[in-house]
This record gives C-alpha cells, sequence and structure tokens, in this order.
C-alpha cells in the first residue's frame, strides 16, 4: 500500500491586500506561472481545525514569534457539504523553524483523523507512517491537545514553471473562522471573518 504521509519544507512571505489588487497580481501572475491542478477557476475551499493547550500555547507562541514553534491541525480541502467519516482529511503538524515553514502530513479518512485527535487512539498505519502518527499522540496526549478554532477560506494558487519550479503563490479570501462546533460538518456554523472581507491573504 502506498504510503499516505507527506513532508516538505517551504520559505513563505505573507502579504495583506484589497481583493481587487489581489486579483490584478493572479492575472499579472498566471502569464508567467500555471495554474495548481487542483485549483479550478474561482478556488477552492480550504478548512483547518487547530488543536491547542487548554493555556493556548501555541497561539501564544506565535503572537510572540518564537523562532520555533509548531501547531497541530486537521485539514478539509474543498466544500464541506457532505463531509463524512470517510472523507479524506489531512492531520498535520506544520512547525516554523527560524523562517522556513515544516509541513508533515498523513492523508486519512476524517472519522480515523478524530479517532486519532479526539479519542486520543492509536490508528491503523503503515511502517512508514508509524513514527509521525505516534508523534501525534504522544504530542496531543502530552500537551493535552483538544480543539480550539476552525478556520476557513477560498485559496487561489499557481505554481512556478521553468527557472521557477518550486514557486507557489496562493490567493485567500473571505477568511473566516469559529471558535465552537469543531466538526466540519457541523450545519450552519457561525463563522466569523477574520480579516475584513475586501481583504485577501
Amino acid at each position: 500500500m502506498a504510503s499516505r504521509l507527506h513532508a516538505f519544507n517551504r520559505f513563505e512571505l505573507k502579504y495583506l491586500v484589497p481583493v481587487e489588487q489581489a486579483a490584478q497580481i493572479r492575472d499579472e501572475l498566471a502569464e508567467r506561472m500555471e495554474r495548481d491542478a487542483h485549483s479550478p477557476v474561482g478556488g477552492y475551499g480550504v478548512w483547518s481545525l487547530y488543536y491547542d493547550t487548554p493555556q493556548l500555547r501555541f497561539y501564544w507562541e506565535k503572537i510572540e514569534g518564537l523562532k520555533f514553534r509548531r501547531k497541530l491541525r486537521i485539514r478539509h480541502y474543498g466544500d464541506l457539504d457532505g463531509v463524512s467519516d470517510l472523507s479524506p482529511v489531512c492531520v498535520e503538524i506544520k512547525q516554523r523553524v527560524n523562517r522556513v515553514t515544516q509541513k508533515r502530513r498523513i492523508t486519512l479518512p476524517y472519522g480515523v483523523a478524530r479517532q486519532l485527535c479526539d479519542g486520543r487512539e492509536l490508528v491503523p498505519h503503515s511502517a512508514r507512517e508509524r513514527a509521525f502518527v505516534e508523534e501525534v499522540l504522544e504530542l496531543i496526549v502530552r500537551l493535552n491537545l483538544r480543539p480550539a478554532a476552525i478556520t476557513g477560506y477560498q485559496r487561489e494558487a499557481l505554481v512556478g514553471r521553468d527557472a521557477d519550479t518550486g514557486l507557489r503563490v496562493t490567493l485567500d479570501r473571505r477568511v473566516r473562522g469559529r471558535d465552537r462546533d469543531f466538526h466540519f460538518g457541523t450545519r450552519t456554523p457561525e463563522n466569523r471573518f477574520t480579516i475584513p472581507p475586501h481583504l485577501a491573504v
């Protein structure tokens, strides 16, 4: 069976721009970059459930700008309508070392991801995935992690070509979230804009 584990490093820069300007930037970049194969016209939904300690340790580490910090999340790509225990999601550890972002994740059915992160149970995995799954479980148990916030946005993605292979540009709009009702399939959740809707990242 092919491993569902994926790891990569990125150097990230983020900018806040008006939505109209972001569209102009996208159109200019599209002349030299390709649309990401997973990014349809108009973009796709990205939803993340973040875990944190009761004291919000991960949040405060980000606010304080620690050079080494990490976070645990479950991420779903696409529309939330029809999300079920069989829907694919990524359980991801994202950490920052100085200015480099490192991501390691495993793709699991949503029900299995919840069994691991909420139920604190070891879930089926391959030999290659073993260390990562055990690290996730150890992190959850040792720090008493629990669901803390859900964020969502609409993303358009472009990837570099030729000399710019490896370059990735994303434009995220309608950035919103909530601090309750942590199931992706919750009907009519109370999402609030966390960045004004006239701005994009």
